[in-house]
């Protein structure tokens, strides 16, 4: 009898045992960081593919902050410079600038402002459109190449693609330097880079459009915050983890809960329209106070027209982003609420062209080597100093 007893109270040990052992994984699968619906899933069912996982213990989001947060500033960079080609052998300096999209708002004026100030030198200019083709951006900087220009500056389609760009510009001996969207050589170094700070501008978006949530008296039970990401580009993202992080540090009780993170793929309106229309569908009926970031394109263009058609209450609204000329006002010209709503980093394309030109202009002259990385001068742009900024801006 005892050793029925003894028998019996071993199985019931090894049952608990077990129970308490099966049990445990539910809460780690439970806490997955916040990601979309994987992309055949968003096109069955695309309301699905705005929905939120719930939050890691440790976010991975906060760990790409900290790691955003020091990107130009601990990375080590090459210029190649020991290899340069002689500049003034033929007689002509030449500089190309192959752009992503250059026809864009912000990379038009750019462009011109390169070519304005490669005329004032004496410099030739030749603007390079990839029209957001890697290929074509490939073989764009081949072409620049081909024409024996001095120096290239880039802008990649995505980071991904520049260590081949930089391996062609080292073979030609053609000095190089990234603006707005930077990255890495094929060894791992950082390229000279004029632009932004990618992670710091719009901090400064996130952390002022946290500061109006908290006056407005947003509650964080009934709050949530789309961002408007694109992960394959690495400005955009930097972008959107500056705006994340400035968000967790001003607004109290904030989790990772509250966040939406959506792949757009390249940050262009049509794409942000589609990801947030879903977003929003999905997420309304539980949804008091929104708060939208967009790191390219205008976010006004992606948020507004959502919000209009489903008549949200835009004093329970709050969009940031980044601007750089002078469109912002026709967002904020529409209603005052809608003024009141935006918070963005403002930043100026054309005075950056012409000091990109002016620095190949300072290598070829002087010998004087890229900057590792230079940024923009922080500017938020709202309805408190919209008139100002339309007289920096136009």
């Amino acid at each position: 009898m005892k050793k029925l007893v003894v028998l019996l109270m071993c199985a019931m040990l090894v049952f608990s045992a077990v129970a308490c052992t099966a049990a445990a994984p539910a809460a780690e699968e439970a806490a997955p960081a916040a990601t979309e619906a994987a992309t055949t899933e968003a096109a069955a069912a695309p309301e699905a593919a705005a929905t939120e996982a719930p939050a890691a213990a440790t976010s991975k989001y906060a760990e790409e902050a900290k790691v955003a947060a020091s990107a130009y500033t601990n990375d080590t960079y090459a210029d190649n410079h020991e290899n340069y080609k002689d500049f003034a052998a033929d007689g002509t300096f030449k500089v190309a600038f192959v752009c992503k999209f250059l026809t864009s708002s912000w990379f038009a004026p750019k462009s011109k402002g390169m070519e304005d100030k490669a005329k004032e030198l004496g410099i030739e200019f030749i603007g390079i459109d990839a029209n957001n083709s890697e290929d074509a951006f490939l073989q764009g900087v081949q072409n620049a190449i081909n024409q024996d220009v001095d120096a290239i500056i880039l802008t990649p389609v995505t980071a991904a693609m520049l260590p081949a760009c930089i391996d062609l510009c080292k073979e030609a001996g053609v000095a190089y330097i990234t603006t707005d969207d930077g990255g890495y050589d094929s060894q791992g170094n950082r390229v000279p880079h004029l632009g932004l700070d990618d992670y710091g501008l719009c901090y400064s978006a996130g952390k002022a459009a946290a500061l109006a949530a908290v006056e407005r008296g947003f509650d964080v039970t009934k709050l949530k915050i789309a961002m408007l990401d694109a992960p394959s580009v690495e400005s955009i993202h930097g972008r959107s983890l500056g705006a994340y992080q400035g968000m967790m540090d001003n607004i109290p009780g904030l989790t990772d809960d509250n966040f939406i993170w959506l792949d757009t793929v390249d940050n262009l309106t049509d794409n942000n329209i589609a990801k947030f229309s879903s977003a929003y569908q999905a997420n309304a009926a539980s949804t008091e106070y929104w708060m939208v970031f967009c790191g390219g394109n205008n976010v006004w263009d992606a948020a507004f027209p959502i919000f209009d058609e489903n008549g949200a209450d835009y004093s329970k609204i709050i969009c940031a982003g980044v601007v750089g000329d002078t469109s912002i006002s026709g967002a904020m010209s529409a209603s005052e609420a809608k003024a009141n709503s935006l918070f963005c980093a403002g930043i100026l394309p054309y005075p950056s062209g012409a000091a990109l030109v002016q620095l190949c202009n300072d290598l070829f002259q002087n010998g004087t080597l890229f900057p590792n990385f230079t940024g923009y001068p922080e500017y938020i742009v709202s309805s408190a100093n919209i008139d100002q900024w339309m007289v920096d801006a136009g």
